[in-house]
């Protein structure tokens, strides 16, 4: 490993270890802002990668494959895949030059790319999981003693599905805006670097056989399709978050 990836490696598990503290005392969106940052460094890494006299494409481009779960999320090991879950590591990998593979009989996944991208991939991920499981959680346990209240805790069915599914399609639709402001701010010599790490992604996956997955059941619960939208701006996706004003939240520099 070249001394610009240790480099990158070492800040990315400094962050890591901060974002963990803030964890751990509960401050999601604090969690989140340090995932900003770790995004943010991995573009500039390749950028900064790109231009260096004895950076060669085909050579420095190496993609692999790591097995990932949801503990640090939170989130423990089952038998039957978790749809959210699949979807949000999908959106994810797919705007940071990654892909993932399912599991059969498993909610856990095999996330494809370079160290660096599988490294920042995984670690944002955990962030949003763990924001998303617990905004549920939140959201739904508000709801409910608001609708025992009022005797209709029948309209409570389907809230938490309802709630993921319109999370991960709000973190999907803006990490697809944000990717596209940020290409269009990328050198001409970036954006070969860029291309040529998803060729080696492409023919990588290429040569596995994979397999389809089932589609994400929907809900009707409006009230959890609402929620769940709200947090989905609200998360840090690496670059700027709501508040709970609705102003923007800068990212941390």
């Amino acid at each position: 490993m070249n001394a610009e990836k240790e480099t990158i490696l070492e800040k990315i598990k400094k962050l890591q270890a901060m974002e963990e503290s803030a964890a751990e005392v509960g401050n999601d969106h604090e969690a989140a802002a340090f995932a900003a940052k770790v995004q943010q460094l991995l573009l500039q890494h390749k950028l900064d990668m790109s231009e260096l006299d004895d950076f060669d494409i085909t050579d420095d481009i190496k993609i692999d494959e790591e097995y990932y779960d949801w503990d640090d999320a939170g989130i423990p090991y089952s038998r039957k895949r978790s749809h959210w879950l699949t979807y949000l590591g999908s959106y994810v990998a797919q705007y940071n030059g990654c892909r993932i593979l399912t599991i059969k009989g498993s909610n856990n996944i095999v996330i494809v790319g370079s160290d660096e991208s599988r490294s920042i991939v995984g670690y944002i991920l955990s962030v949003l999981a763990r924001f998303g499981k617990n905004s549920c959680e939140k959201a739904y346990r508000k709801e409910y003693y608001k609708a025992k209240k009022e005797g209709t805790e029948y309209m409570m069915k389907g809230f938490k599905r309802a709630f993921l599914s319109a999370y991960v399609r709000t973190i999907g639709n803006r990490l697809r805006e944000a990717n596209k402001e940020q290409l269009a701010e990328v050198s001409e010599r970036g954006l070969m670097v860029l291309d040529a790490e998803e060729q080696a992604l492409k023919e990588f996956m290429d040569a596995m056989s994979l397999g389809k997955g089932s589609g994400f059941r929907q809900s009707k619960n409006l009230a959890g399709a609402l929620a769940g939208a709200q947090a989905g701006e609200e998360a840090n996706i690496g670059y700027n978050a709501l508040s709970s004003d609705g102003s923007r939240v800068k990212n941390l520099n």
